[in-house]
């Protein structure tokens, strides 16, 4: 809630609010981005970009390398959402 705080001006002035975090080297659903709500903040935890690498595997991290693209409304919010898995 740093921003909320440091920026409470802007913030007051915004319907929606929505953080989108990066991955966490695991997938939990690949129908969409799990999100949770937080004292009124979406957050969206995304997959990772970037293709899996010797550390991750040795790690255990086998996730799929996968993008979401997300379309917002400005009076509606969060309107509809786009996965693309890699191989």
């Amino acid at each position: 809630m740093i921003l909320a705080t440091e920026a409470k001006d802007l913030f007051s002035q915004t319907d929606f609010h929505e953080w989108h975090i990066g991955d966490k080297h695991h997938k939990k659903d690949v129908k969409f981005t799990p999100a949770e709500e937080v004292d009124g903040v979406i957050v969206r935890q995304l997959s990772s970009l970037t293709a899996l690498d010797e550390w991750h595997y040795r790690k255990g991290y086998l996730a799929k390398q996968a993008g979401q693209g997300f379309i917002y409304d400005k009076t509606l919010g969060w309107i509809c959402q786009f996965n693309s898995f890699y191989n």
